[in-house]
């Protein structure tokens, strides 16, 4: 059970990657004009590091369970949204269904 329980938080850690670099990519292609490009495909997964280390690293800053869920839908819910945006639903539909069963694996095992 250990192994399995190493899996699933290794892949968190390919799905915390894998929304990151959604939110850049759509940060890139969504905008038409170049300032706008490298604006967003920095700020985009830049908000969503900062959210993440306030609100859901192990050593989050702050420590509460209703902003920790909430940070972790817009990030993962950002992500699906720009894959969708740029016309990648079956990239969003799998982050999605696969950061669900992962979310559950993780509250089912404390981790």
């Amino acid at each position: 059970m250990d192994t399995l329980k190493n899996v699933n938080l290794a892949l968190r850690f390919l799905l915390e990657l894998t929304a990151l670099t959604s939110l850049g990519y759509g940060g890139w292609k969504l905008p038409r004009s170049l300032p706008a490009k490298l604006a967003l495909a920095a700020a985009l997964p830049s908000a969503a590091v900062m959210a993440w280390s306030l609100w859901v690293s192990p050593q989050a800053a702050y420590d509460v369970d209703s902003l920790r869920v909430l940070a972790e839908l817009l990030v993962f819910g950002g992500a699906g949204l720009v894959l969708t945006r740029t016309g990648n639903t079956t990239a969003t539909t799998a982050l999605l269904i696969t950061y669900a069963v992962n979310r559950a694996l993780m509250a089912t095992w404390d981790q």
